[in-house]
């Protein structure tokens, strides 16, 4: 039972991204998974962790340098 409900979740998750698509066509029921949405939102994803980690790197880069200064003037 759990596994149908985990089964479920996914899919409502997938039909509200807009990946996962039902239709009818003359009748004849369709799914339809649009990969170029799902490439899409995943290369925006991608390039807004890329963007992420970049700002962490500077802020570490810019801590690491202020440290030597801030332990120089505490030994003085």
């Amino acid at each position: 039972m759990r596994a149908v409900v985990i089964i479920v979740v996914i899919l409502l998750v997938l039909v509200l991204l807009g990946w996962l698509k039902f239709s009818t066509n003359d009748g004849n029921p369709a799914i339809q998974l649009d990969t170029q949405e799902i490439q899409d939102d995943t290369n925006r994803a991608v390039e807004g962790v890329k963007g992420a980690a970049e700002k962490v790197d500077e802020q570490i880069d810019i801590e690491v340098r202020r440290k030597p200064e801030a332990d120089e003037s505490a030994t003085e």
